[in-house]
């Protein structure tokens, strides 16, 4: 927030959507000392408080204003506000200009035509058309979903062969085992039934780890990457799971029934 400039506007009331969480709000017709109302989110990043002096530069000169109230600011609705609201008073001498947001409804003609029509009523105003930088955004998003899911797919594959390594070094004594109880009389079905509860705990313990590992790591992407609240849903998360018993079970079972093809005597021999 430090870097460059930073935009700075006045209001007698607070904007409609913003709520005032410590403070209260400058009373109507206030001529006193520079008052300023500040985003809560950033206030408690700086450590400030209702009462706190903040020193501004406004065109070249330092005015101290005393924090007022700290609001909660929804930034995600991309309407005009801003970080520092001022009281009306401490600014009626500075030069400035106006800003506005214009929302067209689904009835008036495309954003172009709508542009060119204000640009020749107000040729003096410049307009930007925010559906060209949602757009920009939307392609980085999109992007970054890709990277994502590039890298979630290289987790799965490595998973899958650390799983599959970890049969392949177990292959030794599970064919003993496996000659051991066909030996004893085990059937087939009593082997595969053990073996498939095996596999299935062994599915079950891999899912909740990659769950809770997934979701730490969800979690912080969140919180101190995109400063957003972490949303999991049901259906994802129950997919990963039923994929980590499958991917365990089908490889287990796999090499079982590769087993249970050959004969004792060979399983003792290849043993």
């Amino acid at each position: 927030m430090l870097r460059g400039e930073r935009g700075l506007t006045y209001a007698a009331a607070p904007p409609a959507a913003d709520r005032i969480t410590e403070g209260s709000w400058w009373p109507a017709g206030y001529h006193g000392p520079p008052l300023l109302s500040f985003d809560a989110e950033l206030a408690r990043e700086f450590g400030l408080k209702p009462g706190d002096p903040v020193a501004l530069n406004v065109l070249g000169r330092t005015l101290t204003f005393s924090i007022a109230n700290l609001r909660a600011v929804n930034w995600g609705r991309l309407g005009i506000n801003f970080v520092m609201i001022a009281d009306p008073a401490s600014l009626e001498g500075a030069p400035h200009g106006y800003i506005a947001a214009l929302y067209a409804a689904p009835s008036l003609p495309p954003d172009g035509v709508v542009m060119r029509e204000i640009a020749r009523a107000f040729p003096h105003l410049t307009v930007i058309p925010m559906a060209l930088v949602l757009g920009v955004f939307r392609q980085w998003v999109e992007t970054l979903d890709t990277a994502l899911r590039l890298m979630i797919a290289a987790s799965l594959a490595a998973g899958a062969l650390v799983l599959a390594a970890s049969w392949a070094a177990e292959l030794g004594p599970r064919r003993r085992e496996v000659a051991i109880l066909r030996a004893l009389g085990g059937g087939r079905g009593e082997i595969l039934a053990a073996w498939l509860a095996e596999c299935l705990l062994t599915g079950t313990e891999a899912g909740v780890v990659a769950l809770a590992a997934g979701g730490a790591a969800s979690l912080g992407l969140s919180r101190f990457v995109f400063d957003l609240p972490l949303h999991l849903t049901a259906g994802p998360l129950a997919l990963a799971f039923a994929g980590a018993l499958l991917l365990s079970a089908g490889a287990g079972l796999g090499l079982l029934a590769a087993m249970l093809r050959v004969r004792p005597a060979l399983l003792f021999r290849l043993a």
